[in-house]
């Protein structure tokens, strides 16, 4: 059996820091209560999160029986029932996605008694389809084409918030990661180099060009923030930014994807 296992964890009251910590590892993607909503393939949904989630992948792929995966991922979440239960009483969710290949999905039905197992840990269970994404463009994001237009969005940046007042926020999505991250403008051009942008880039540390996948800037940053000249400053970046290909706005943010995207979706879906 070819399969994904995840532990899927959402909660109002714990934050991503205490599932972080009760489980001992990062999570493959996650988000913070209050943070901007984002899907993992970019698209920005609006508002806030009211909840943190947290996504962890515990087993991935290998070629043995199902019911062997399952058992192993019992044995060790079987110290987290306490984390379990306290998100549930929080009124979250603790749920174990198995995601199958198209071909799979109506083989390896796991036994009633490793069901009551997994729901003994306080756990829900979810079995979905895995999903096949096809790449189609070709396009090279260390290309010519896409540094030059990420450098002309990261000046547009540093220029527009370079103003006294609230930063712009800056939203990043990195490629091969399904997390989005929240930092601010960089602060000076002279950090704008050949093939990275310099620390600080977007929040601690360089940034490589070729490994941005695509930038947000809010109209309205996280709250609670003091907001002075932070209008003044997006309206300036809107007013610079309109040109530089791969730009789309909408009420809500100005969105930048250094070039199309014509990934398919082959199949995802759950039960």
């Amino acid at each position: 059996m070819n399969a994904t296992i995840s532990l899927l964890l959402t909660s109002a009251t714990w934050s991503v820091d205490d599932f972080e910590l009760a489980i001992g590892s990062i999570p493959d993607y996650r988000w913070g209560k209050g943070d901007h909503r984002f899907v993992p393939e970019g698209l920005h949904l609006g508002g806030f999160r009211p909840e943190s989630y947290a996504e962890f992948d515990l087993f991935d792929g290998a070629e043995v029986p199902l019911t062997d995966a399952l058992q192993s991922c019992v044995s060790e979440l079987a110290r987290l029932s306490y984390l379990f239960a306290g998100v549930r009483e929080s009124g979250g969710s603790s749920v174990l996605r198995i995601c199958r290949s198209v071909a799979e999905s109506d083989s390896g039905d796991i036994p009633d008694e490793l069901r009551q197992d997994l729901q003994n840990l306080g756990l829900d269970v979810f079995f979905g389809i895995r999903a096949v994404v096809v790449k189609t463009d070709g396009v090279d994001p260390g290309s010519a084409a896409n540094i030059t237009a990420i450098k002309s969005f990261v000046r547009a940046l540093v220029t527009a918030d370079d103003a006294p007042g609230t930063s712009l926020t800056v939203c990043v999505k990195y490629r091969g990661d399904r997390s989005v991250y929240e930092g601010w403008a960089p602060p000076r051009a002279d950090l704008i180099g050949k093939d990275c942008l310099g620390d600080p880039g977007f929040g601690p540390g360089p940034v490589m060009y070729s490994d941005i996948e695509w930038l947000c800037v809010p109209a309205v940053p996280r709250p609670p923030r003091v907001l002075e000249n932070h209008s003044k400053k997006y309206s300036a970046l809107l007013a610079t930014c309109m040109a530089i290909p791969g730009v789309t706005t909408t009420e809500d943010e100005i969105t930048f994807v250094p070039h199309s995207k014509n990934d398919r979706l082959l199949a995802i879906s759950g039960d």
